[in-house]
This record gives C-alpha cells, structure tokens and sequence, in this order.
C-alpha cells in the first residue's frame, strides 16, 4: 500500500512512501518531536526535505533532512565500493520514496543513464564549431545538420 505526504510549499507535489517507510518515519520519536511530515517540503530539485534553523550564540545552524536520504539509511545496505555512491530514483520521480525505487549507482552509471534519457526524448547532445558558425549535432541520428547556427 502506498501512502502520499502532501509537500508544504506546493500545490500539487506529493511524497510517496510505502508501507515500510511510512510507519517508519510515524514512528520515530525524534522526527515526530519534529512534525516532520507536516512540515515536508519540495527542495527546488524536487526532492521532499525537511529543513529548519536554529539560532544559537556563535550563529545559525541549519538541520536539513532529506527524506529519501534518511530512508535509505534506514533500510539499505550501501554496497562495498572503492568508488563513491550515488542514491538514484530506479523510476527517475524523486517525490517517489517508496524503498524499492532506490539503488545505489557510482557516477558513472549516473551519467550513462542521463546519455541514454537525452537520447530517447531526441535532446541536442553537443556541439561542434564550423569556422564562425556553431552547429548543433542531434544525438539520435548522430549526422551533423544545421539546426541552428549562432
């Protein structure tokens, strides 16, 4: 069963958690002295955080939580690597916390992933300078063409 958090600062944004993670964050003592999950919010990348700032002598203190972040610490096991770890959204929705949608991937696989995306929705992938003009390259067919020149 999947449990939805309406996001603070949005109309229509909305958390989605399963049932596992859901009574995990209802039941932590720490994030509900916190109201966490009323006061869950969209981050401008779209990520659902909560943030807040303390006031102390020396200066601010700011405390954010990222809710994914916090479930996966929680329920996953970080593989062994000698390269650093990446939390990925399997379905790309990062509003969709549910624990199976995450994995842990290096940079690499990050970035073969986002090659791989920007080819199916047909986006210009690169450049290629042609005297004084510039010609943008599509990545589908991969022929340089003229698609617009500046």
């Amino acid at each position: 069963m999947a449990y939805q958090i309406k996001l603070k600062n949005t109309e229509d944004k909305i958390a989605t958690l399963d049932e596992k993670g859901f009574k995990a964050v209802t039941g932590d003592k720490y994030l509900n002295s916190l109201k966490f999950t009323e006061n869950l919010r969209a981050h401008a990348s779209g990520y659902p955080i909560y943030q807040r700032c303390i006031t102390t002598k020396t200066g601010p203190v700011y405390e954010t939580i990222y809710l994914h972040r916090w479930l996966a610490d929680k329920f996953m096991k970080k593989p062994q690597s000698d390269r650093k770890l990446f939390l990925r959204f399997k379905n790309g929705n990062v509003q969709d916390c549910r624990i199976e949608n995450f994995e842990y991937v290096t940079m690499t696989d990050l970035r073969k992933d986002s090659i791989k995306k920007r080819r199916l929705e047909g986006q210009i992938n690169g450049t290629k300078k042609v005297t004084t003009n510039t010609r943008e390259v599509p990545t589908l067919t991969r022929k340089r063409e003229a698609v617009s020149a500046y």
